[in-house]
């Protein structure tokens, strides 16, 4: 990780992660594309942290929670139940001790493969 940055964003990424695999694990429909629901499905918790990472962006650093983080996300569906999909999540730190308005951020990549019989696979760019 860099400085200013670690486990918290860790621990938020896995977060996003869990909470998407949640959503997919619940969609086994038939099809080779991944289709409007799990687009659905993923977008809407998109739009959740989108939204939160905006209304957080906007306020005093005194109001803002010290860190936040929201994201983008592409799923890939192979077959019944199983996905790939591909994360860019942006981390937010507002206290940052080494940027003099103590504004940054930090982009990770990761991926999570879903897989119906050995489950949820989390791949982080090293």
């Amino acid at each position: 990780m860099i400085l200013g940055f670690g486990k918290t964003e860790t621990d938020a990424a896995r977060a996003i992660l869990a909470e998407c695999a949640e959503a997919l694990k619940l969609d086994e429909s038939e099809g080779d594309w991944v289709g409007v629901g799990e687009g659905a499905k993923i977008g809407a918790i998109q739009k959740k942290y989108a939204e939160e990472g905006a209304r957080f962006g906007k306020l005093s650093r005194q109001d803002a929670p010290e860190r936040y983080s929201y994201f983008w996300a592409i799923p890939h569906k192979l077959y019944k139940g199983e996905y790939f999909v591909t994360f860019t999540i942006h981390h937010i730190n507002r206290n940052h001790p080494f940027s003099p308005d103590g504004w940054a951020s930090l982009v990770t990549r990761w991926v999570l493969h879903i897989d119906p019989h050995d489950g949820a696979t989390i791949y982080c760019e090293a």
